[in-house]
């Protein structure tokens, strides 16, 4: 696997957690 493909499996995964964490900002 290449650095590039790897940073996009994180990139993935970061923004599909921002996708769930607003809601919980905006609790708090």
């Amino acid at each position: 696997m290449s650095v590039s493909t790897i940073v996009v499996a994180l990139n993935a995964q970061l923004l599909r957690r921002l996708d769930l964490d607003p809601a919980r900002l905006v609790t708090h």
